[in-house]
């Protein structure tokens, strides 16, 4: 029952940490970290009702920052990520007729759409910047492309050979530009390191409470870098959607 909110994940075994007893930083309309604040779109479903919100919280303390404000459909996201580069942000995000998908640079600090780029034609599971600032998506049937964020071209690296059917998160370590995949279907759930260059997935291993990871990103390191390099991370903070319910997972996601 207190599933929800932020966690950390190590990148090698699973073992998940408590950073937050806030139930409410749900990350299941996208999710972002910049500047010592974590940005959420937040969004639920209970009985027929739409709760649309966006809203910031102090990575220090995880308590509310600024928001919630209320937000339309098409603030809702399946997937975002922060260029610290360009102190950006974009993603994916249903499109106001709620029958696809658009490519949108987001205006993190003022919680709206700064641009649409251009439809899309499949949902992005995840998507996440490199440490040259190459922004790299994997739709859910498992493909991985590198996107042009001024036409948001796609050009197909390859097949991970895993899909995700339901909400998860993707992010790269910008010390190793490995990738860190989170894919969910009925059947599996978890977590996979993915090589940016070729596409090739390795399961790392499984979200044994069948997790669905949200808004996930690297935490910056407070480490002396080796030789000017960025220091080595060793742990991935996540916020995932849902309830466990029965030992399953419950979530609402528009779709």
């Amino acid at each position: 029952n207190n599933a929800q909110g932020m966690w950390s994940y190590s990148t090698t075994e699973w073992n998940p940490t408590r950073l937050s007893i806030d139930p409410e930083i749900l990350a299941t309309g996208g999710g972002l970290e910049a500047n010592g604040k974590y940005y959420v779109n937040r969004y639920r479903e209970v009985m027929g009702f739409e709760e649309i919100a966006t809203l910031n919280y102090l990575t220090s303390t995880w308590k509310i920052y600024d928001g919630p404000y209320n937000g339309n459909i098409d603030y809702v996201a399946t997937t975002m990520a922060y260029n610290p580069l360009r102190d950006e942000a974009y993603g994916c995000f249903i499109n106001a007729e709620r029958n696809g998908y658009n490519f949108v640079r987001w205006n993190y600090d003022r919680f709206l759409p700064s641009a649409t780029i251009c439809a899309l034609e499949r949902p992005w599971s995840g998507c996440a910047f490199s440490s040259n600032g190459t922004l790299y998506a994997i739709e859910r049937n498992g493909d991985l492309y590198s996107v042009d964020i001024k036409t948001g071209a796609m050009t197909l690296i390859g097949s991970t050979g895993v899909e995700s059917t339901y909400i998860g998160d993707a992010t790269i370590d910008p010390a190793t530009d490995t990738m860190y995949w989170c894919a969910t279907t009925d059947t599996n759930y978890g977590l996979y390191s993915v090589d940016i260059t070729t596409a090739k997935a390795t399961k790392i291993y499984d979200l044994i409470n069948e997790e669905q990871l949200c808004g996930m990103y690297i935490p910056v390191t407070a480490e002396e870098p080796a030789e000017g390099a960025p220091a080595k991370i060793s742990s991935v903070s996540t916020s995932f959607s849902g309830t466990s319910l029965n030992g399953k997972i419950s979530f609402y996601s528009p779709r």
